[in-house]
């Protein structure tokens, strides 16, 4: 039985960063063993089996959770998801015609650490070296680093250290793997 259980569209809705489309989508909650909410210094802390569950949207599984609004506002300051953090969402399809993201796919993270910055509108993902490093798994593939950093005003990813990608040979453009092209001629 959970200490702290939270419909979120009231709460979550103000601080989580979703997009307006994902806000639409419904209620979510929040599980945890514990919560503590300090209203007047916007400040949130859930700790103890934290599953976070937005339907459509994310879901996201911790041991603690804290989140820090910007003073006077309803914006997110600062989110940190920490132990054992598994973040899974829908990927929506991209709207650049020549990308290979197709809309519907699963995604899963996986990091010992993951800051969510509201003022640059980044998520890094770090390890320790008990976890290990944090990765990424698509529905094209995975990938891992040291340091995962994903701008999301920009649409960019940076990784640091250490980077490995497996890529599934069908999210290759056709012929990609075609290896029967002759070898030019000298």
């Amino acid at each position: 039985m959970t200490a702290a259980r939270l419909p979120l569209i009231a709460l979550l809705s103000l601080t989580l960063p979703l997009t307006a489309a994902e806000q639409s989508i419904g209620e979510g909650t929040l599980d945890a063993d514990q919560g503590a909410l300090d209203l007047r210094e916007g400040f949130y802390h859930f700790s103890g089996n934290v599953k976070f569950r937005y339907p459509g949207g994310m879901d996201l599984d911790c041991e603690d959770l804290r989140i820090r609004l910007l003073p006077g506002t309803d914006q997110i300051d600062r989110l940190i998801a920490s132990n054992k953090v598994v973040m899974t969402f829908t990927e929506a399809a991209s709207t650049n015609a020549t990308s290979s993201i197709r809309g519907g796919a699963t995604n899963r993270v996986y990091a010992a650490l993951a800051v969510y910055s509201g003022t640059n509108d980044f998520v890094t993902l770090t390890g320790t070296p008990a976890f290990g490093q944090p990765w990424v798994e698509r529905t094209d593939g995975s990938f891992k680093a040291d340091v995962i950093t994903f701008d999301r005003a920009n649409d960019k990813l940076d990784a640091k250290g250490h980077f490995r990608m497996v890529i599934k040979p069908t999210a290759l453009p056709k012929g990609a793997t075609d290896l029967t092209r002759p070898a030019s001629k000298p």
